[in-house]
């Protein structure tokens, strides 16, 4: 199966920028209906279901774009689309491992994700770990 022109590190970026917007607006306002549930602060226990089920939202958007679509919000508005290296569609599964991976990628100081910018075909270690690939969608 063809696979397409890898995409680069900046539209990666660009793409990547939109889809922070969009689950940091649901995320603002999912912490912002605890907080005022809780009486205007949020501490100990409370934060870290606020945290957790933040991080469950980022994995569950990504997870689910990438293996119904093939992309995401972002990656549709700058004409990128996520495969297998050889292709094919990302299952369910192999999205969560990718999100989670990209995860990763950020934690260790973003070398993960910079890596983009230096491999021969534009993969971070959470491309390399999910066995995939970003590609413009011609």
């Amino acid at each position: 199966m063809a696979v397409g022109r890898p995409s680069g590190f900046w539209i990666r970026v660009v793409a990547y920028i939109i889809d922070a917007v969009i689950v940091g607006v649901f995320n603002f306002v999912w912490t912002f209906i605890v907080t005022l549930a809780a009486g205007g602060s949020i501490q100990g226990a409370p934060a870290f279901l606020v945290f957790l089920v933040e991080a469950l939202v980022g994995i569950g958007y990504f997870s689910y774009m990438w293996s119904s679509r093939g992309q995401t919000i972002g990656m549709m508005a700058t004409g990128l689309r996520v495969t297998r290296s050889d292709g094919s569609p990302l299952t369910l599964g192999r999205a969560i491992g990718r999100a989670l991976a990209l995860g990763l990628s950020f934690a260790i100081l973003y070398i993960g994700v910079i890596m983009v910018a230096f491999t021969e075909r534009k993969r971070g270690l959470h491309d390399m770990l999910a066995d995939t690939v970003v590609v413009h969608n011609n």
